[in-house]
């Protein structure tokens, strides 16, 4: 499926993205038009390095809960959030 999107992306004649020989390839369909965009494998985890956005270095730094605790495990808690409530995290027992 990836090799005929590659190559019907070739035929697109205004198509910008990186090609070999002329054409999209199954290796570089998925990849950027930057520098070094086709260099390395290509990884789907895109938040694995920091991010240069113009002078702005954003890393990659991400908040998570303690593992032992739960957030809107039942529907009331959901909709409760989706209404615009907070809720306070469920302690797990026997953690």
């Amino acid at each position: 499926m990836i090799a005929q999107a590659a190559d019907e992306l070739s035929r697109l004649s205004d198509h910008r993205a990186p090609k070999v020989d002329g054409r999209v390839t199954p290796a570089t369909i998925f990849r950027g038009g930057t520098r070094g965009d086709l260099r390395g494998p290509f990884l789907s985890q895109f938040l694995l390095r920091d991010i240069q956005y113009g002078t702005l270095r954003i890393p990659q730094l991400h908040d998570t809960v303690r593992p032992d605790r739960d957030f809107l495990t039942d529907f009331d808690a959901w909709r409760a959030v989706q209404e615009g409530a907070t809720t306070k995290p469920i302690k797990r027992r026997g953690r």
